[in-house]
């Protein structure tokens, strides 16, 4: 039973870990593309209140520009549509 218990709480971390990286990858790229401060990024992203929203949040932000997205090197944001 303990076995099961430590296997759940694993599986818990790994998946509050991989929701922490959603996050901080919605919030850089909303903040790359409003070309704002952090704190002025926080303000906006951290009203909106759930993970859905966020997401919808973003995806409206993201259609309204030109941008590219290269692994390690992040968002660069081009031109406004």
């Amino acid at each position: 039973m303990q076995e099961m218990g430590e296997e759940f709480m694993m599986f818990l971390c790994m998946c509050i870990t991989e929701w922490s990286n959603v996050e901080t990858n919605l919030f850089d790229i909303c903040k790359a593309i409003l070309k704002t401060t952090q704190e002025h990024t926080a303000i906006i992203y951290y009203r909106t209140p759930t993970l859905d929203s966020r997401l919808e949040l973003t995806t409206e932000i993201v259609g309204t520009v030109s941008w590219s997205w290269k692994i390690g090197q992040g968002v660069k944001v081009y031109s406004t549509v």
